[in-house]
């Protein structure tokens, strides 16, 4: 699953969850349409990790945006 924010006019984040194995990989890139080539992605976080710590990030990024 790959959900897509735009923070600026010319600015985009992808953010892609996938099972790999028994574990999951989230990726987080970048893509800039000023750079030379504005389809060119820029990894900027990948990590896999198991459901429950996944979700724990889950539940920290919510608790944060609560507080």
């Amino acid at each position: 699953m790959t959900i897509t924010i735009q923070p600026t006019r010319d600015y985009l984040l992808h953010f892609t969850v996938k099972p790999v194995d028994k574990d999951f990989n989230l990726k987080i890139e970048s893509q800039w349409w000023g750079a030379a080539d504005r389809y060119s992605l820029q990894t900027k976080f990948d990590v896999t990790l198991p459901a429950h710590e996944l979700r724990q990030l889950a539940l920290a990024i919510d608790g944060g945006i609560k507080s």
